[in-house]
């Protein structure tokens, strides 16, 4: 269950990074 929860929370965290990743290379 709590392994369950951190998966959920570090895959939640690589979409944020990835999607400010994305941000930058569109405003650069």
């Amino acid at each position: 269950m709590i392994a369950k929860a951190c998966v959920k929370m570090l895959m939640s965290h690589i979409f944020e990074e990835n999607k400010k990743d994305k941000l930058f290379s569109f405003l650069l």
